[in-house]
């Protein structure tokens, strides 16, 4: 918006300089005639409106205030996004697997000790022997 107004004011400058000047009153209807429609509506609506007409500074100042605003409010609402995100994303492998690192197997306690199926699980005949 910024840019728009300075290149409005720079041909308002240039045609006052041919003796040709362009009056606020036609540097706003440029302006706002300019705009994609739907963006500044309401802005728009309340300049072109106003009475007594806005000096085309103070009518620049309106737009970039909206333009500030929205761009805050999306600001706002993108790190609302990011934050929910954040909140519904998966936890750490640390976290799922209780912090330290150890005994990362299903089942698995800090006492787990060796490997293999333990005593009473699968052929171990010696466990049946001795029963």
């Amino acid at each position: 918006m910024t840019d728009y107004c300075k290149q409005i004011k720079l041909l308002a400058d240039q045609l006052a300089i041919v003796d040709c000047p362009m009056f606020d009153r036609k540097m706003l209807m440029k302006l706002i005639a300019g705009l994609t429609k739907g963006e500044y509506d309401t802005v728009a609506a309340i300049v072109s409106q106003s009475k007594p007409t806005p000096s085309f500074n103070k009518a620049r100042l309106m737009f970039i205030l909206e333009e500030t605003h929205r761009q805050n409010k999306q600001d706002e609402s993108d790190q609302h996004a990011l934050m929910a995100q954040h909140s519904q994303a998966p936890a750490s492998s640390t976290q799922q697997h209780g912090g330290s690192g150890w005994g990362r197997g299903k089942g698995r306690g800090s006492n787990f000790k060796g490997k293999g199926r333990g005593k009473g699980h699968g052929n171990n005949n010696n466990n049946n022997q001795q029963q």
